[in-house]
């Protein structure tokens, strides 16, 4: 049987290589790898079909977050996060993970409460 919260004693640490390691309430222990100022390689010119010059480079950070468990002790894929800010603090991080997890809760909340009172079927 796991702790009830492994992650509490522990902090937030750096972990070798840049990672990030920190705990999260329900999902154990977290690590956040990011990279700043990174751009995704746009090849189609959707939104710039009027523009005559070269594609723009659009600037971010990019997060991989990796928790310890989902709930019920199944395995966890790791997520890739965007952010469109750049520079990037740890802190920044650490907040848009955070933010990820808690609207992942709430957004598996509704998704329950629904099912139960069995509002998933439109009435017709």
């Amino acid at each position: 049987m796991r702790e009830a919260n492994p992650c509490l004693r522990r902090g937030l640490r750096r972990a070798v290589g840049g990672d990030r390691v920190g705990c999260s309430n329900f999902y154990g222990k977290a690590v956040t790898q990011a990279w700043d100022r990174v751009h995704p390689r746009l090849i189609h010119r959707a939104a710039w079909l009027d523009d005559e010059g070269e594609l723009p480079l659009i600037e971010g950070a990019l997060i991989r977050l990796e928790v310890e468990h989902l709930s019920k002790d199944r395995e966890a894929p790791a997520v890739w996060l965007r952010s469109s800010k750049t520079g990037t603090t740890d802190a920044d991080v650490d907040r848009a993970w955070q933010a990820f997890l808690r609207r992942f809760d709430l957004e598996h909340t509704f998704r329950l409460l629904k099912q139960t009172l069995g509002r998933t079927k439109p009435r017709l």
